[in-house]
């Protein structure tokens, strides 16, 4: 097994199993009623929580490390990133709506 295959293995399970809470199982026979948008419960939560991993992500590296080039590779940077196995206590705030720029 590899780096990628293992370093967010909790995040994983937490999100598997907060999958299968939210019906008791994974049903995926609601493509015949929703068509294109077949399980739109999934999605949402897959969304939130891929917005969480992120934000745990960037709370975690050293940003000017990782983004700033010093890094010879970048999955080395991600492993100094801890696994997330626990959900945030309240979802991660939300930045101000951006403006329209007026030209």
């Amino acid at each position: 097994m590899t780096d990628r295959d293992t370093q967010f293995a909790g995040f994983a399970k937490l999100l598997w199993r907060e999958m299968l809470d939210l019906k008791g199982y994974i049903d995926e026979s609601d493509s015949w009623i929703y068509g294109d948008n077949e399980s739109p419960e999934y999605e949402l939560l897959l969304a939130q929580r891929a917005y969480d991993l992120a934000v745990h992500v960037l709370e975690h590296a050293d940003t000017e490390e990782f983004w700033g080039g010093y890094v010879q590779s970048r999955p080395s940077a991600v492993r100094d990133i801890p696994d997330l196995t626990q959900w945030p206590e309240s979802p991660p705030s939300q930045p101000d709506a951006p403006t329209e720029q007026v030209l």
